[in-house]
């Protein structure tokens, strides 16, 4: 009986075996490049095993010292089951919404009132408001129920006076139902594949009316509800937002959208000024309506 893996051979419309998916395999890879993908795949998980352990391992330390996390000069609460270990991990080493914080303190202006949409559990909202010259006016909109309670228990750790409101950015109807994510970042009106809530709905432009806004920064990070935002409100984003920072979902979202997006805002006169629009995730755009009518 022959040996060589090459000698086996299928018949014409009979299934391939494991033996001979290995022999074809074999003859059209090498032997030694399957063995070198094996082992970097085998070497790959017991990567990404170790990784998972040790965030763990600190989400532990954190729960032991009492749930709370000290991170960019302030303190936070992360006891909620809505924060993962990982997301109690990347805020203890200080990775947790890295790329917005840094453009916020590189770009926010201190003077204006500011609007997030999607506060989550209240790191960026708390940065935020101790930057702001008038801490009052800063509205934080959070459209999951089982977060606004850790929201508001940062906002007192931190003696923080940002107002909270609990609604999604819906367009169409006072409600939107709103789906819950696997931990407190995920959730969104846009995943109607999982558990669901129905919340108000509420708008940029109410917002700025309800309190006399005429200027603002404005921070997004709604998992693909961007899309809809900026279409609904794009002149009311042109003639009143001074300064917006955007994360944006392009993986959840039909390819090119975000590219659309952002060529919508580019014509309404705001500049990208920090981030890369060729690999999208968070940019920030000042309007240049508002600095040529200030000239």
């Amino acid at each position: 009986m022959a040996s060589d893996l090459s000698s086996v051979e299928t018949k014409p419309g009979s299934p391939e075996t494991r033996l001979d998916r290995w022999a074809r395999k074999i003859k059209e890879d090498g032997i030694r490049r399957i063995l070198s993908r094996r082992f970097s795949y085998q070497w790959y998980k017991i990567k990404v095993g170790s990784q998972r352990l040790y965030m763990q391992a600190v989400a532990r330390y954190i729960k032991a010292t009492g749930n709370r996390v000290k991170a960019y000069g302030l303190e936070f609460a992360v006891e909620s089951p809505a924060v993962s270990y990982e997301q109690k991990y990347r805020l203890y080493t200080l990775e947790y919404e890295f790329d917005e914080i840094r453009l916020l303190k590189e770009h926010l202006d201190p003077s204006l009132p500011t609007v997030e949409f999607g506060g989550s559990i209240g790191v960026v909202a708390c940065i935020t408001n101790r930057s702001l010259q008038r801490p009052a006016d800063h509205v934080v909109v959070e459209a999951n129920p089982r977060v606004v309670p850790v929201l508001e228990e940062n906002r007192k750790i931190n003696d923080c006076r940002f107002e909270i409101i609990q609604a999604a950015v819906g367009y169409g109807g006072p409600t939107v139902d709103f789906y819950f994510g696997d931990n407190c970042m995920t959730g969104s009106t846009c995943h109607p594949d999982r558990e669901m809530s129905t919340v108000p709905t509420v708008n940029l432009k109410s917002i700025l009316d309800d309190r006399g806004f005429e200027r603002i920064n404005l921070i997004v990070d709604i998992e693909g509800a961007e899309i809809a935002m900026v279409a609904n409100e794009i002149e009311t984003i042109k003639q009143r937002v001074q300064l917006l920072i955007i994360e944006t979902h392009e993986r959840f979202l039909r390819k090119g959208e975000t590219a659309l997006m952002i060529q919508a805002l580019e014509n309404a006169g705001l500049a990208i000024v920090a981030g890369d629009r060729a690999e999208s995730f968070v940019l920030a755009f000042r309007n240049r309506n508002r600095d040529a009518a200030s000239l």
